[in-house]
């Protein structure tokens, strides 16, 4: 009897990147712990970083080049106005939930270490390679690849899988469970407006948030009670001002199924990224057992 072909398969193609994403990051973060936080330790640190987004991206686009595959095109299922509403209520959601999630494990809340820096270019440029930087990568990798490519299968599939992706890439038992639900979130507005910049936005947002409360932590701490105050109302008024989008957005998603117009959920599975999840999850317990 003939044997059968192996044909790759999209999931396939993933799970070897983030085998090689989760590696490279496993490395990149160890050897980052030897360095401080002066100028030139920090752009050394940003140049280090940078392989561990971009090999595993080119790793995407050349196996799909070569298996003659494509990226879906998410359409586009709100409005600008809708999407702008959806964006800014998504923002305020996710940092009000980082806001009560640092206060129940103050562990979990984003330092990036400005007290370290030794000049104002320093700060600058621990602005750019801490907030700009991951957020445009994060959201071209997490999102623009990982999530876009397993809409293939379905969307709540690929929403969930690109959020706990995220989750496990952070590398921290106690705080996956909040990147899980911003991953949730962004990936969700990303689906919902099919919109790069969106989602990007509310990222690199996010990450501009607490950068700038560490800022005020060093700077001027006396009035970091009162800063956290109005961060939290602005939240507030923000998840109120879209909140009707989002939550028919999150709804919709929760209630997508299979159907005829995609893959069945079952052929998402498959060595390389049961061999991913493994990998990474045996990372997680050696991160929190060191």
């Amino acid at each position: 009897m003939q044997k059968k072909k192996y044909i790759p398969r999209v999931s396939d193609v993933l799970g070897l990147a983030l085998l090689l994403a989760t590696v490279l990051l496993f490395l990149f973060s160890g050897i980052t712990n030897l360095f401080g936080m002066s100028t030139w330790e920090i752009f050394v640190k940003f140049l280090l970083g940078l392989p561990v987004f971009f090999v595993p991206l080119f790793f995407v686009v050349l196996a799909y080049r070569y298996l003659h595959m494509s990226i879906p095109v998410l359409p586009k299922s709100l409005g600008y106005n809708e999407s702008a509403m959806l964006t800014v209520s998504s923002l305020g959601f996710i940092v009000l939930i980082q806001v009560l999630y640092g206060s129940l494990f103050p562990s979990t809340t984003p330092v990036v270490g400005i007290a370290e820096t030794d000049s104002v270019f320093g700060f600058l440029l621990l602005f750019f390679t801490s907030v700009v930087i991951p957020a445009i990568l994060e959201e071209l990798f997490f999102r623009s690849v990982i999530l876009r490519t397993l809409t293939v299968y379905r969307a709540l599939l690929a929403i969930l899988i690109s959020s706990v992706v995220y989750a496990l890439m952070h590398f921290s038992l106690e705080a996956f469970p909040l990147v899980f639900f911003c991953g949730f979130l962004i990936g969700s507005v990303y689906y919902a407006t099919g919109s790069l910049v969106a989602a990007v936005g509310v990222n690199l947002s996010a990450k501009a948030v607490w950068f700038l409360s560490e800022t005020v932590g060093v700077y001027a701490s006396g009035q970091y009670p009162l800063f956290m105050r109005v961060l939290v109302a602005s939240c507030v008024l923000l998840l109120a001002f879209g909140l009707p989008f989002l939550r028919k957005t999150v709804r919709a998603i929760l209630a997508d199924e299979d159907d005829a117009s995609v893959l069945p959920s079952s052929q998402f599975w498959g060595v390389p990224i049961v061999l991913f999840l493994v990998v990474s999850v045996l990372i997680q317990l050696l991160g929190g057992a060191l």
